[in-house]
């Protein structure tokens, strides 16, 4: 037993490492390197001062910079965001993704003894550029305008020369450069005669805001956009926020806190112009993003082909929103664990009713799959399984045209496997066992793999079809009353490992192994080892020695330490088909739903261009016959 002392220096040594864990965790969590201009800063102090309550802004550092450095820094990646206005992008120029969050109203100044009620923006264009130099031209008196304008770095100056289109910029002998509003404001003070321009923020009544084209500078009218001249404030976002999940999300809380009333307050407060409830909605909706259900089992004894429907689905995406332009939402998985269980699919279909996302990728069972299609059908969810097979999914009129599939159907798979051992060029074939796991796909797909051999090999042919327990992998007991020359493996890739090692040990390696599209992973070679030579898989009809498709494997190896399998592109396909026709959706003059644009979609893929039949299977067959040579998937002509 520990005495008190002992006991006290273990409580004290606990303490100090949970601490320590503590820091640590606080010194990695993410944060936002949101930069600013002095134009901003005042809307920066107020929104800072919710840091203390607002977990988001205090993820959110804000750094000041010069105006003029801030498009390099965003496209170096050496920040991640900026909040201001920056001139727009050439043409040639890939643009800056942005998001609007408030405005600020240009207003033109005069000293308070002049006149001049109303400017148009013409004339206001040919001040600004020195084309115009005299009140003259006014209708004033011949006096020279002297023009005081921001120094070269100023974010409003150059958001006007923009605005200006650049006309000119010849200096004159009376124009003055200022660094910011208050400068300008003391010196327009001091001249009867100039002109300027500053923040709607900084007006004050010591000077003289004439009308632009009759409009005044107003709250309401540069809310509602009417006053001709206002500058839009937004927040333009790096690159490197793209390839980081943790600060794309901290990026839109911190949007949706700037759409939300405490930031309207605050930019009120700090003399900006807030966008309108119109605008607001408009937003929101703009960036809400598209979120994507994925259902797959990830307990169970198919957690394995789960995980690879899972990861094909976060690859897929993860590159959409690599890739993602100004013009498109950003694309988010709601994952959720069917386990291969009815009641637990239709947990997860209505989980992603209740989410409103826009389409599902799942389930890996055909039973689960087809008694969710009809939720997802019934609420206009479009549905592409990656994994069910049964004709069923797709035959009911109730459902077609919103459920689609990546994989063939249980019959194109059955005529594949059926025709191959018909090819297969050995001493005897006589006896045919069909070992099949107790679903509904196994069972279907055995039933057609015997119509199809007893069509090719006649009906001398000794077939045998059995179901194996999952959960027992004993399935050498299979054998006992039956001794194969072929045997047909309808399961998961470790179930049939297994029974190649059973084979193996009961010195039964002579008999021709044919495994099902569950089988086709590398994985299945890896827990098999040696026996698994010669093996006959039924797979994706992939070209493996491409370099384009080098390169998937090699990126979704070191994303995920796993090797593909046939159900990673089968859900990398689906998810890609959804996100390509949510793109188009997303676009204008778009008066297709989601639906019609999954099933008229061509989609390339590392198995071959995908596009769909009335009913919604592939068009296509997407499967190949591939034998185990030296450890590696090897495609015959079989």
């Amino acid at each position: 037993m520990l005495n008190g002392a002992r006991i006290a220096s273990v409580l004290i040594i606990t303490v100090l490492l949970n601490s320590c864990s503590l820091v640590s965790l606080i010194n990695k969590r993410v944060q936002l390197k949101l930069a600013y201009s002095s134009d901003q800063e005042k809307l920066v102090q107020e929104i800072s001062q919710s840091k203390n309550k607002n977990s988001i802004l205090r993820s959110i550092k804000f750094t000041k910079i010069e105006p003029n450095k801030a498009k390099k820094l965003l496209k170096e990646k050496l920040i991640d965001a900026y909040l201001g206005t920056l001139p727009e992008d050439s043409e040639t120029e890939k643009p800056l993704t942005k998001n609007l969050i408030a405005k600020d109203g240009i207003v033109i100044i005069t000293n308070q003894k002049n006149p001049i009620y109303n400017l148009n923006l013409d004339t206001l264009s040919r001040i600004f550029t020195r084309t115009i130099g005299s009140w003259k031209a006014l209708g004033l008196a011949d006096n020279q305008i002297i023009f005081i304008n921001k120094k070269s770095n100023n974010e409003t100056r150059m958001f006007l020369e923009t605005f200006f289109n650049k006309l000119g910029t010849n200096q004159t002998s009376n124009q003055f450069e200022v660094n910011n509003d208050t400068e300008a404001l003391e010196l327009l003070e001091q001249y009867e005669y100039g002109l300027s321009y500053i923040s709607f923020s900084s007006l004050n009544s010591r000077v003289n805001a004439p009308q632009i084209n009759n409009i005044a500078p107003t709250q309401i009218n540069i809310s509602s956009g009417t006053f001709p001249i206002f500058k839009p404030i937004f927040i333009y976002e790096s690159e490197k926020v793209f390839s980081s999940p943790e600060k794309r999300k901290l990026l839109r809380d911190f949007l949706h806190f700037m759409w939300s009333p405490e930031a309207t307050r605050k930019i009120k407060a700090s003399g900006f112009v807030p966008l309108s409830p119109a605008e607001l909605e408009v937003l929101k909706a703009e960036n809400h993003p598209f979120t994507i259900g994925v259902s797959a089992p990830l307990s169970g004894p198919y957690v394995e082909l789960g995980r690879a429907i899972v990861n094909g689905a976060k690859l897929a995406v993860q590159e959409a929103n690599e890739r993602r332009s100004q013009t498109h939402r950003e694309f988010e998985l709601i994952i959720c664990d069917d386990k291969a269980e009815l009641g637990k699919g239709l947990e997860c279909a209505n989980q992603f009713i209740e989410s409103q996302v826009f389409g599902v990728v799942g389930h890996l069972n055909s039973l689960v799959s087809i008694e969710a299609s009809k939720l997802y059908s019934n609420h206009d969810i479009v549905q592409i399984s990656p994994g069910s097979t049964h004709p069923w999914l797709t035959e009911s009129n109730d459902v077609r045209g919103k459920i689609f599939r990546t994989i063939d159907t249980d019959e194109k798979q059955a005529e594949k496997l059926a025709t191959a051992i018909s090819k297969l060029k050995i001493p005897k074939k006589e006896n045919i066992l069909i070992l099949h796991n107790e679903t509904i796909y196994g069972s279907n797909l055995a039933t057609l793999i015997e119509n199809f051999l007893l069509k090719y090999l006649g009906e001398d042919i000794q077939l045998k079809s059995k179901s194996f327990n999952v959960n027992d992998s004993r399935y050498h007991l299979q054998l006992k009353d039956f001794n194969p020359d072929i045997i047909v493996f309808i399961g998961e890739y470790s179930d049939a490992a297994q029974m190649l090692v059973d084979l193996a040990l009961d010195n039964k390696s002579n008999i021709s192994f044919f495994g099902a599209d569950g089988n086709f992973s590398k994985r299945f070679i890896d827990l098999a080892g040696l026996r698994a030579e010669g093996a006959y898989i039924l797979g994706c009809d992939l070209d493996q020695d491409s370099e384009k498709y080098k390169d998937f494997e090699k990126k979704y190896k070191d994303l995920f330490h796993s090797t593909i399998s046939s159900f990673s592109i089968y859900s990398y396909d689906a998810s890609n088909i959804l996100i390509n026709a949510m793109q188009k959706l997303d676009s204008e003059n778009i008066n297709e739903s989601l639906a019609e644009l999954v099933s008229h979609s061509k989609t390339d893929s590392y198995c071959g261009e995908i596009s769909f039949d009335e009913n919604g299977n592939p068009k296509k067959p997407r499967i190949a016959i591939f034998k185990v040579v030296k450890g590696k998937f090897v495609k015959t002509e079989l």
